[in-house]
């Protein structure tokens, strides 16, 4: 049982659909990715979803741990973490990334 789902079962087919809701949302987490329920006091008193009505439409949301990147869809979820890999590989490979503003 995990400790932080307080979730009870009234028979074995909803434990089960259950326990693979949570290994989805465990591997689509990875280490670069905190859940968060917006029904939930989770302690970022400054979170953008705080701001923008997360809590009236009852919507979870998702927090990147590497930035102060914020969203609402798992699918926004893999986009930024494929963003991530993608700087990862250009910082490993030495270069630079610049904005169109920034000076060289």
């Amino acid at each position: 049982m995990r400790k932080d789902c307080g979730y009870s079962f009234c028979d074995k087919t909803r434990f089960v659909q259950h326990t693979a809701r949570h290994e989805r949302l465990d591997t689509l987490m990875g280490g670069d990715f905190q859940r968060y329920r917006a029904v939930v006091n989770f302690g970022r008193p400054k979170c953008i979803a705080n701001t923008l009505g997360a809590k009236a439409n009852k919507s979870s949301h998702f927090h990147c741990l590497k930035c102060d990147f914020v969203c609402t869809g798992t699918n926004k979820v893999v986009a930024h973490r494929r963003q991530h890999a993608k700087m990862d590989i250009i910082y490993a490979a030495g270069f630079e990334k610049y904005s169109s503003c920034s000076e060289l």
